[in-house]
C-alpha cells in the first residue's frame, strides 16, 4: 500500500511542479500554433491559386470577346468591299473603302487573334490558325480587285465566306465552352 501511495505521490508531484506544467503548456501551445500556421499557409495557397485561375479566365474571356467583336466588324468591311465592286449602297470607290474600312478592320481582327492565341488554350490556338488562314484567303479574294486589278471569282468568294463563317463559329463555340 505504501508503494502505491509512493507512486501516486511521484506522479502527483510531477504534475504539481510548476516548471513541468509551464513547459507542457508551452509545448502544447507551440504544437497548436504550428498546426494553425500550416493550415493558414495551405489555405492562403489555395486562395492564391483560385485568384490566379480567375484572373487568367478573365483575360482569356476578354481576348475571346475581342475576337468575336472584331470578327463582326471584319464581316461588315468584307461586305462593304463586295458592295462597292457592285456599286451597291455605296458612293465610295473600292479603294476608299479598302483604306478606310477594310484594312483597319482586318488589322484589328488580326491583333485580336494574336492576343487570343497568346492567352488561349492549345485547342483554341489550333482553331485560330484555321481562322486566320481563312481570313487571309478571304482578304486576298476581296482585295484582289483593288490591289491587283483582278476580277472577283464569285464561287471562290462564296465558298471562302462559308469557310470563314464555319471556322469562326468553331472558334467561338470552343471559346464559349472554356470561359463559361
Amino acid at each position: 500500500m505504501q508503494q502505491e501511495n509512493g507512486s501516486q505521490s511521484a506522479k502527483g508531484s510531477a504534475w504539481r511542479n510548476p516548471a513541468f506544467t509551464a513547459l507542457s503548456g508551452a509545448l502544447i501551445g507551440a504544437f497548436v500554433g504550428l498546426v494553425g500556421s500550416i493550415l493558414v499557409y495551405t489555405q492562403a495557397e489555395a486562395v492564391q491559386d483560385a485568384t490566379q485561375s480567375a484572373r487568367r479566365a478573365d483575360i482569356r474571356r476578354s481576348a475571346y470577346a475581342e475576337v468575336g467583336a472584331n470578327y463582326q466588324a471584319y464581316k461588315v468591311a468584307v461586305f462593304g468591299m463586295i458592295a462597292s465592286y457592285a456599286n451597291i449602297a455605296s458612293d465610295k470607290k473600292p479603294e476608299q473603302i479598302y483604306n478606310t474600312v477594310f484594312m483597319p478592320a482586318y488589322q484589328r481582327l488580326a491583333q485580336a487573334e494574336t492576343t487570343a492565341r497568346l492567352v488561349g488554350s492549345p485547342e483554341v490556338r489550333k482553331l485560330l490558325d484555321v481562322v486566320s488562314d481563312h481570313r487571309n484567303t478571304l482578304g486576298k479574294l476581296v482585295t484582289g480587285p483593288v490591289i491587283l486589278g483582278e476580277k472577283i471569282d464569285d464561287k471562290k468568294l462564296t465558298r471562302e465566306l462559308e469557310e470563314v463563317r464555319k471556322s469562326y463559329n468553331a472558334f467561338l463555340d470552343k471559346a464559349e465552352g472554356e470561359v463559361i
